[in-house]
This record gives structure tokens, sequence and C-alpha cells, in this order.
């Protein structure tokens, strides 16, 4: 895996033998929405640098720490969309049933579909599975 991007908060990182790009939360919480829409914009900045359409992508939010305050939740829906956007397949990973139900409910507010999963081989399976392709998403 070659590091696009590696931040405090985030780590991006592209496999192009596999088409794979993986976007990993650290445990590093955010203090203010302000750390929250730098981290994000230096990730859209790398992001616009590659083909998405086709690419599939794991988003890692297993490490990072549970938080679902309005400001947080606000700043977070303004991001969804624009990081998570433009990929043939998108799964991703959490931790606990509650982060999935979590994860869940941001799907369904912000019109996205994806996987949600607890196990890693599990998401790389329906992500790299033969015609993993259809329309972005």
């Amino acid at each position: 895996m070659l590091v696009l991007l590696d931040l405090p908060h985030m780590r991006v990182l592209i496999d192009r033998s596999l088409g794979l790009v993986r976007y990993e939360r650290t445990s590093l919480g955010f203090d203010d929405v302000d750390s929250i829409d730098r981290t994000h914009d230096a990730i859209m900045r790398v992001l616009e640098t590659i083909d998405r359409s086709r690419l599939v992508l794991l988003v890692d939010l297993r490490e990072g720490p549970a938080r679902n305050d309005p400001a947080f939740e606000q700043a977070m829906a303004r991001h969804r969309p624009r990081i998570l956007g433009g990929y043939r397949r998108v799964a991703s990973l959490v931790r606990t049933a509650v982060g999935k139900l979590q994860v869940g409910r941001h799907l369904r507010d912000d019109g996205l579909v994806f996987q949600v999963m607890h196990d890693e081989d599990e998401a790389l399976r329906y992500l790299l599975a033969p015609g993993a392709s259809g329309p972005p998403r």
C-alpha cells in the first residue's frame, strides 16, 4: 500500500494493483469542527488526484473514538458525500454494533449505499469480488 496522506486523525492509502483505496481513522479525537474541516479538505485534495470511478474504497473506522454530538454530526454530514462518492464499491469497517447502526443512519441520511461490516476479510471479499463493478456510489 502506498500512503497518499498521513494525518493525525486519518490516513489515506492506495493499492493500485488491487484498485483499492483505504481510508483509516486513527484513535485521535478531533478537538473542534475546524480540525474536522481542515482534515477533510486535505483528504479531498488528495482524492481529486485519482480516478475514483475505477477504484473501490475501504473505510476503516474501527480505531476512531465514538462520537455523535451535534457539531460533529453536522460537520461530518458535509464531508461524507464528497469523500465517499464516486467509487465502484464502498465498504466500511466498524468495531461495534452501535457503530454499525450509526454508520447505517448516516448512509440513509446522505442517500449513500454501501456495506457496513465488522470483519475486514469479508469487506475485502465484497470489494474485490469478480464483477465488483457498477455505477459509482
